[in-house]
């Protein structure tokens, strides 16, 4: 059976498979433009070197397209946790909000060791409000996803904080948050902080 099929990655780059069965033999040429000439190979591959040929080609797609989607599943999950800690740190609460599910969870560190449901963490955080000045800053990040829509995330962090009064606090410690995609965006469904031993 002859297979004519053409495959062209780049403008200057050409892949032609000129013919050949699937188990015994692939003739294919490369068409390459180099410095505005083209320079043309031919190969042919045999038996099961060409079998091996199609496995090993296959596998290589593949785990490139499955790296990369975590790649960027890793990057968007920072991003998440950068974004969190920008909005906290400038009051701006309605933005803040949009990062969470609606059934999130904590276990704070400031103020209260007790697990807070959403609405607890809610009147926690909008609380900062009194607050002159308020900074939370993590660093170190490490994060782990699992079948594309779940991520774990620990970091250390530092967070800083001015009474009105003029008072400075400072805190540093350990947090973790679980995120989850829903509806194609980052969530976060739970945070958890402790203090450094």
């Amino acid at each position: 059976a002859t297979m004519a099929e053409e495959l062209q990655s780049q403008a200057t780059i050409n892949v032609i498979i000129k013919e050949g069965d699937n188990i015994h033999y692939l003739l294919f040429s490369i068409t390459k433009k180099v410095n505005g000439k083209f320079h043309l190979q031919n190969f042919i591959i045999k038996g099961r070197t060409m079998i091996h040929f199609k496995i090993t080609a296959a596998i290589f797609l593949f785990a490139f397209l499955v790296s990369s989607a975590f790649a960027g599943d890793k990057e968007d999950v920072l991003a998440l946790s950068n974004k969190t800690a920008e909005a906290f740190n400038k009051h701006d609460f309605t933005t803040y909000w949009s990062y969470f599910t609606d059934d999130n969870t904590e276990f704070p560190y400031v103020g209260s060791t007790l697990r807070h449901d959403a609405a607890a963490w809610k009147g926690f955080i909008e609380g900062t409000a009194s607050l002159a000045y308020v900074n939370y800053h993590g660093q170190d990040f490490q994060t782990q996803i699992y079948n594309g829509n779940s991520a774990v995330v620990t970091s250390y962090y530092t967070f800083t904080w001015m009474e009105k009064g003029g008072q400075m606090n400072h805190q540093s410690g350990r947090a973790t948050f679980v995120a989850v995609k829903q509806d194609g965006q980052w969530l976060i469904a739970h945070m958890h902080f402790s203090k450094m031993f």
